[in-house]
């Protein structure tokens, strides 16, 4: 079975946070495959304007971030990438994050608020940024649920059938360097899932780790 095959089966382990009572504590302590920020001057945020040829969110705004690493926890991934992708980093990041998003269950990332002190930053050719408001309809479906959602858990359903997400995270997966940490969260607070790959889960908060590499 190849590594990427590895990867796709972990991820597609079921998560029924859908229909249970979602134990926030225990979705910020866990480690999200992606880390995104929620950057903020004065009443504007600063977005990724993406293109319309873009792998994800084509035509769309989505804040800042990337895929975590090997060996990264989740602000050190934010800070790494947020230079990267724009030259520079906040001098303060809350050590805690603003919000985490699940997107059909799977535990997808931590965004983290901080402040803007600038407004000029290096960036790759052929990619642009925006000052917008919280309020602009070009947000990504999944951004858009976050700014919404800012102090709990973001919770988006892409209709039951998690393909999509699932060919999201094992392509970016595969376009970073080296290979990430890939963590599946299982979150229950009484009840049990149901369906084909139920998952019994009562009172419980298990974190499954593996390397892919």
């Amino acid at each position: 079975m190849g590594k990427g095959t590895q990867l796709v089966l972990l991820l597609a382990l079921p998560i029924a946070a859908l229909r249970m009572n979602i134990d926030v504590a225990a979705v910020r302590a866990a480690a999200a495959p992606f880390s995104c920020a929620i950057l903020r001057r004065g009443d504007k945020l600063l977005a990724e304007v993406r293109g319309a040829d873009a792998q994800a969110a084509a035509g769309r705004l989505t804040c800042y971030g990337g895929k975590r690493e090997r060996g990264e926890s989740s602000l050190e991934c934010l800070v790494r990438e947020l230079n990267e992708e724009l030259g520079w980093a906040p001098a303060h990041i809350p050590a805690e994050p603003a919000c985490s998003l699940l997107v059909d269950g799977y535990l997808i990332a931590h965004f983290y608020e901080a402040s803007v002190d600038r407004t000029v930053f290096v960036v790759e050719q052929g990619r642009s940024f925006a000052f917008v408001d919280e309020s602009d309809a070009r947000w990504s479906a999944w951004h858009a649920r976050v700014l919404a959602a800012r102090g709990a858990v973001a919770v988006f359903d892409d209709g039951g059938d998690p393909a999509a997400t699932l060919e999201l995270l094992r392509l970016r997966a595969n376009s970073r360097r080296g290979r990430a940490r890939a963590t599946v969260l299982l979150i229950a607070d009484g009840g049990a899932a149901s369906g084909p790959h139920a998952i019994d889960a009562t009172h419980c908060v298990n974190v499954l780790t593996k390397l892919t590499n």
